[in-house]
């Protein structure tokens, strides 16, 4: 038996098929006029009408979104399901179904018997797009020309299938889809916006480009760029991991950027997500929270020294104490802090230091309500988010009872209706004799009782109820701590001049010159016989008011050398001098500290402890005058801005005296001012002038001022 075979899937067919059975292609040997013909007149929305395959094909062509509509609305898979023809409405289905319109009538198309010599042919420049390098925020514009290269009208689409977060079809954002209509030539504008993508990523995008001419995908490809940072020290840094490197070699200069929020309006710039969440921690622990959150430090293990505090505080008093949040690695540890009690007061909200930071917490009974839980918690997000919890307990002495609730009692019953009084007739008194009247009995003196010797017992019973008077709380704003103001401002005052008055042979006299000596050499600048500096008072020639602010400007090194014409840095100057004055000092007045750590245990203790107290003693000495000698350097700011306004570079023994006295009476005013704030700050005023004060009061006592101790001793 004779058999066809199909041109175009080579599938076996009758000889009596005029189609294809698996394609519904036109078999060659059946081709002609009367087998391309349509079943049936098919009309589009503009009146056209087509008769034949080609003829239709044509009309798909040239009139492309009637076309599109009608597939998509199953009218031309109707008009050949009547016409029997069910291989090309089972096509027409098949297009209908693709998601895209338009590649869906391209393949219906394809599908049609027929030889179509007017059909469009798509051709696009440039096939492929490469950007390069592109800064983050830069915007670019790219044309693309769609070129017909056949007959008839090239009608479709062009769709931004990837990449419609930065690439559009227009000058405005959010076009993603633009129709193609070109007898010949069509440009499209891309536009390429990089604001917001994050940067050091190489970013892909795809272009759709459907039309009755073809099907063609436009790959574009682009590698953004960070802005680099420009701010020193770390300008010119262009990558996260670079930014974090630099900041581990000079984590000191890292403090203040990262304060002020430069690096993460640099990250946000670059598209980056910023690696700290919530709160920074300000100083260094900020730079560790920066290095743990860019994964280049590995977070430490944070404890507390005391998993709960027990405390005991009178009524309407104020009491402080702290734990240590501590890690054994050598690295800062963090913390952000919170309370869920009014009365827990927090004098910091996060804490910092460098393997352990001191955790105070400030329990304030007078925000306490008597009857209310005596429990809180601090809640402490320490390193790497760890969360922490400390439990507080306070036993509040002294405190009113607590109201007892009122209890809501039913309402009494009503009284019952009275009954009615039926008056009765009075009954007669009875009739009695009169009886005579008693005679009196005589008195009979009685002898005087005998004094007893002690009182009577008391009769058994109820024990005597004895009246007590009722509990008086204490008086609002009265402390354990109070005592007068008076006596704290002056004995602050006092304190302030006196230490200013000893300081002057030691550090006026001879410490600074030595530490102005110091710095110097780290200079390589060292002080030479003829310079200001080998006289005495020399450092006063320096401009100090620019050496301590911190200023970015220059010293002339003739200040130190007169025929050296160079320059040195202020700054680092400024760092030199701060650092070794403080150690200096610490070195020369911490041994205070053993003294008294031996005169303490001496008193409290036995002869065998005293080593032990020197030893600890001395510990807190050098502490104590590291703090005062940087609370010093502060405080000089005052008497230096005088010295330089008033007398400007001047030198010698006067020009000294005349600036020792200068510097006595600032410290008086700067006592005066410490003496208004420091008696209402608990922890100073237990730390300080608590201690100053019955110093002083003692020293009353002793020279027979007895009243005046009294009235001066802290209460």
């Amino acid at each position: 038996m004779p058999v066809q075979i199909c041109p175009r899937c080579k599938h076996f067919n009758p000889e009596y098929a005029a189609y294809c059975h698996f394609d519904g292609v036109v078999l060659q040997a059946q081709q002609n006029t009367g087998v391309l013909g349509l079943p049936s007149e098919f009309a589009f929305p503009s009146g056209r009408r087509c008769r034949t395959f080609d003829e239709l094909a044509q009309g798909c062509q040239e009139e492309w979104a009637a076309a599109r509509d009608l597939l998509v609305r199953g009218v031309i898979a109707q008009f050949f399901r009547v016409g029997n023809r069910a291989e090309l409405a089972r096509a027409a289905d098949d297009a209908r179904a693709n998601a895209n319109p338009d590649i869906g009538l391209t393949m219906f198309l394809s599908a049609l018997p027929g030889a179509r010599t007017q059909t469009p042919k798509l051709d696009l420049s440039p096939r492929r797009i490469l950007l390069g390098k592109l800064l983050v925020g830069e915007s670019k514009t790219v044309p693309l020309t769609i070129t017909n290269q056949a007959q008839g009208m090239l009608q479709g689409t062009v769709t931004v299938t990837e990449g419609q977060n930065w690439l559009t079809l227009a000058d405005k954002p959010g076009v993603s889809q633009l129709e193609v209509k070109a007898p010949r030539e069509q440009v499209v504008k891309l536009t390429i916006n990089t604001k917001g993508q994050a940067a050091g990523q190489t970013y892909a995008a795809r272009l759709t480009v459907v039309t009755n001419g073809g099907v063609v995908e436009v790959p574009l490809r682009m590698d953004l760029v960070a802005q680099p940072y420009t701010k020193a020290p770390f300008q010119g840094v262009r990558s996260q991991r670079e930014m974090a490197e630099r900041m581990r070699s000079q984590p000191k200069a890292a403090v203040p950027v990262l304060e002020s929020g430069d690096v993460q309006r640099w990250f946000s710039l670059n598209g980056w997500n910023y690696p700290v969440q919530g709160v920074p921690i300000k100083g260094v622990g900020g730079v560790q929270q920066f290095f743990e959150g860019m994964g280049v430090s590995k977070p430490p293990t944070v404890h507390l020294s005391k998993p709960e505090l027990r405390l005991a505080c009178k009524y309407q008093e104020t009491t402080r104490a702290q734990v240590t949040l501590q890690t054994p690695a050598k690295k800062w540890v963090y913390a952000q802090l919170s309370s869920d009690s009014p009365w827990l007061k927090l004098p910091q909200g996060q804490v910092s230091g460098p393997q352990n930071a001191p955790v105070a917490v400030e329990i304030d009974t007078s925000l306490w309500k008597p009857g209310a839980p005596s429990e809180g918690k601090v809640t402490l997000i320490a390193n790497g988010g760890v969360k922490l919890t400390l439990k507080v307990v306070v036993e509040v002495l002294g405190a009113p009872a607590a109201p007892k609730p009122v209890v809501p009692q039913p309402a009494p019953a009503p009284p019952a209706a009275p009954k009615p009084v039926v008056p009765q007739p009075a009954p007669a008194p009875p009739a009695q004799a009169p009886q005579p009247m008693p005679a009196p009995k005589p008195i009979v003196p009685q002898p005087p009782l005998a004094p007893t010797s002690a009182p009577s017992p008391i009769a058994a019973g109820q024990p005597p109820v004895i009246p007590t008077a009722p509990f008086a709380p204490p008086a609002a704003g009265v402390t354990s701590r109070g005592g007068n103001f008076v006596p704290a401002l002056m004995t602050t005052v006092l304190l302030c001049l006196v230490m200013r008055m000893a300081l002057v042979p030691v550090v006026d006299f001879w410490g600074r010159s030595s530490v102005v000596h110091t710095a110097a050499v780290k200079l390589q600048v060292e002080p030479t016989v003829d310079s200001p500096m080998a006289g005495a008072g020399g450092w006063l020639t320096l401009p100090w008011f620019k050496i301590m602010i911190g200023s970015q400007q220059s010293l002339a090194a003739k200040d130190f050398q007169p025929a050296n014409n160079a320059e040195v840095s202020a700054a680092e100057f400024r760092h030199y001098f701060a650092s070794y004055f403080i150690r200096w000092f610490a070195l020369w007045t911490g041994w205070l500290g053993a003294v008294i750590g031996a005169l303490m245990v001496m008193r409290r203790g036995g002869v065998l402890d005293i080593a032990w107290g020197m030893v600890a003693g001395f510990f807190a000495g050098i502490a104590a005058s590291a703090t005062f000698a940087a609370f010093f350097l502060v405080a000089e700011l005052l008497p230096l801005t005088l010295w330089q306004l008033v007398l400007g570079s001047q030198a010698g023994l006067g020009s000294l005296l005349l600036w020792s006295f200068l510097a006595v009476v600032c410290w008086l005013v700067i006592g005066i001012a410490l003496g208004l704030v420091l008696p209402w700050i608990a922890p100073l005023r237990v730390l300080i002038v608590d201690p100053a004060q019955a110093m002083l009061a003692t020293l009353f006592r002793m020279v027979g001022l007895k009243t005046l101790g009294d009235y001066w001793a802290a209460g």
